[in-house]
């Protein structure tokens, strides 16, 4: 009866939790590039990429960082 059982994993594990704070720091570092090589341009065009996908340490990048964008 016991092999029956279902084994359920937890979904904030250490390795998920992993993966997500390295995307946080390659995003990171993809938008001080993006900001510091083409400007304004680059933020935009990063902005729309980044639409798909996770939104949250893009605006915390940019919040956080001294970024000068005209």
């Amino acid at each position: 009866m016991l092999d029956s059982v279902p084994v359920t994993k937890n979904p904030l594990e250490l390795s998920t939790a992993i993966v997500f704070s390295l995307l946080f720091v390659v995003l990171a570092l993809v938008t001080h590039h993006a900001t510091g090589r083409y400007g304004s341009h680059g933020l935009n065009f990063l902005a729309v990429i980044v639409g798909f996908a996770d939104i949250d340490p893009f605006i915390l990048s940019l919040l956080s960082g001294k970024f000068v964008v005209n």
